[in-house]
């Protein structure tokens, strides 16, 4: 009777000793991995890859590429608009009149580029007045401009008006174009000025172009 607790007693012993090995042994297989893992170089961490989007495909386009501009132009629509306003196209046919009767080898076209009546070396000077227009020019028989004529309506001078008149002034008398500046009160006599400046260079007309 006096064995069994005995035997109990070190079987609860044998057990003891048991767990507190494999304690002992998962303990040291823990820090030897963690040693290891240490001593090897990781690997770089991928980000995960974003989903492709229409946004980060979306194409960047721009005017100043030709091939741009007719994607704009044939995805958007476009009205017309008039080439003159009231008053310039009564200033238009009263010059045109003065022409057809009394210098019919001249010619007035409305809005024109200075950039197709004048020329330069000079990149810069050029493109100074190249986008530039004119509301109207006067040329002769020959397709010489002799005239520029600048109506100045009474909502004319807004902005940087008055600095754009005068670089398109001084270009025309650089290269020997008559500006004349048209007011919106003219009179009859202001027409006739333009008259009176081509009767005194009929003399200076030059050659045709053979």
């Amino acid at each position: 009777m006096n064995d069994t607790p005995t035997i109990i007693g070190k079987g609860l012993v044998n057990f003891m000793d048991i767990k507190d090995w494999l304690l002992f042994i998962g303990g040291a297989y823990l820090v030897v991995s963690y040693t290891r893992s240490k001593g090897k170089p990781q690997a770089p961490r991928i980000p995960p890859s974003e989903p492709k989007t229409y946004q980060s495909e979306r194409i960047i386009r721009s005017a100043a590429n030709q091939h741009d501009q007719l994607y704009f132009v044939s995805n958007n629509d476009f009205g017309r608009k008039k080439l003159m306003n009231k008053d310039e196209y009564c200033l238009f046919k009263k010059i045109e009149k003065l022409l057809n009767d009394r210098h019919c080898y001249y010619r007035i076209f409305p809005q024109v580029s200075l950039g197709e009546i004048l020329c330069s070396k000079d990149k810069n000077a050029y493109s100074s007045i190249n986008s530039k227009r004119v509301d109207f020019v006067i040329i002769n028989a020959y397709g010489d401009p002799c005239a520029v004529v600048e109506f100045q309506g009474t909502g004319h001078y807004q902005g940087n008006a008055t600095t754009r008149d005068a670089v398109k002034k001084e270009a025309c008398r650089r290269a020997g174009i008559k500006y004349f500046e048209i007011y919106h009160d003219y009179s009859s006599d202001d027409i006739e000025q333009i008259g009176r400046y081509l009767n005194s260079t009929v003399s200076h007309q030059p050659t045709p172009i053979s």
